[in-house]
């Protein structure tokens, strides 16, 4: 995985975690949504279009605890099987929601 790809989706998973759509954070920081779905797909954002992302989802990127937070998402992945956040959110954001 390359470091833009790896951003992108810490990107992504943070965002749904906090129940904010790809419109709503383009909207945020004033760029598209097709260009959020880009970045969270591996295109390298600036400094300064992390700097507003960051601002927007109101965490730094590079902060211990997100770190943290990510490797505990992984561990419970790896628990239950499940794809994560958005799998939650397909769900309607209940993780013990059964499967539809």
């Amino acid at each position: 995985m390359t470091q833009n790809h790896h951003i992108g989706q810490q990107i992504r998973e943070l965002r749904t975690l906090l129940g904010i759509s790809a419109r709503q954070l383009a909207q945020r920081i004033g760029i598209s949504d097709s260009y959020i779905f880009l970045i969270e797909h591996g295109r390298p954002p600036t400094d300064i279009q992390i700097q507003k992302i960051e601002n927007a989802l109101g965490f730094k990127l590079s902060d211990p605890r997100v770190s943290q937070l990510f490797t505990l998402l992984a561990s419970l992945r790896g628990l239950n099987g499940r794809s994560g956040p958005d799998e939650v959110a397909r769900r309607g954001q209940r993780p013990d929601a059964p499967d539809v």
